[in-house]
C-alpha cells in the first residue's frame, strides 16, 4: 500500500466490521459475557461461551442464539438477555484496528483528507464496539453513520444523508464484503477491498 492511494481520493468512506476492526475480537468477549450472566440468571452452568463460537465458526450467526437457546433448553426470555449482553458489554480488551487499516487510516489523516464510518448492524452495538476500539489520537473522523438508523446497506439512504450535510468530493468506499461493493456500486462511487489496499 502507498501513499499514492491516501492522495488519490478526497473524502473515504470505511465499512466498520472486519474492515478496521475483526469482528470476531467483539463477538467473542460478548460471548463470553453471556455465558457468565446467562449461568448465573439461571442458576446452570452451560457451556454457552463454547457452544456459540463453535456455532459462529461454523455457521455464522444466522440463528445461532435461538440454537443456543434450544440446545441448552433456556426458555425464551434468554434471547433478550443475550442481546443486551452482546450490545452492552464491557470488553476486557479494547478492540484494535487491523495493521492495514491503521496504516491507511494515518496515511490518510496525515494527508489531512476527511474520514467517514459508514456500517451496518444494531446503532447501540456498533457503538459500543467503535467506544472501545483504540484510535490512534491521530485519526479523527468527519462523522460516523450508522446505516440502520436509514436503512440498511446496500441502500444508499446513509450515503445520500451524509451526502447532503458533507457534499462529497471525490469519495471512494473501503470495505471488506460483496454487500460493500455493491452499496459503493448503487452510490456511484469506487469501491476497494481492504484486502486489496
Amino acid at each position: 500500500m502507498s501513499k499514492d492511494f491516501a492522495n488519490s481520493y478526497t473524502d473515504f468512506l470505511f465499512d466498520f466490521d472486519n474492515t478496521l476492526v475483526d469482528e470476531k475480537d467483539y463477538l467473542f468477549q460478548a460471548y463470553h459475557y453471556i455465558e457468565r450472566v446467562l449461568n448465573i440468571h439461571f442458576e446452570s452452568n452451560y457451556p454457552i461461551y463454547a457452544y456459540l463460537v463453535n456455532g459462529f465458526n461454523a455457521g455464522g450467526r444466522s440463528h445461532l442464539f435461538d440454537n443456543c437457546i434450544s440446545r441448552f433448553e433456556l426458555p425464551a426470555k434468554a434471547k433478550v438477555l443475550m442481546l443486551d449482553c452482546l450490545r452492552t458489554v464491557k470488553l476486557n480488551r479494547h478492540l484494535q484496528l487491523l495493521p492495514q487499516s491503521k496504516k491507511l487510516l494515518l496515511e490518510i489523516s496525515s494527508a489531512q483528507k476527511r474520514i467517514f464510518i459508514i456500517t451496518n448492524g444494531n446503532p447501540a452495538q456498533q457503538r459500543n464496539k467503535i467506544n472501545q476500539t483504540q484510535w490512534p489520537e491521530e485519526i479523527i473522523f468527519t462523522e460516523i453513520c450508522f446505516a440502520n438508523e436509514f436503512e440498511p446497506k446496500p441502500s444508499i439512504k446513509s450515503f445520500e444523508h451524509l451526502n447532503e450535510i458533507y457534499h462529497f468530493s471525490n469519495p471512494v468506499y473501503i470495505g471488506d464484503a460483496e454487500s460493500d461493493a455493491l452499496f459503493a456500486k448503487h452510490c456511484g462511487v469506487v469501491f476497494v477491498n481492504i484486502e486489496e489496499i
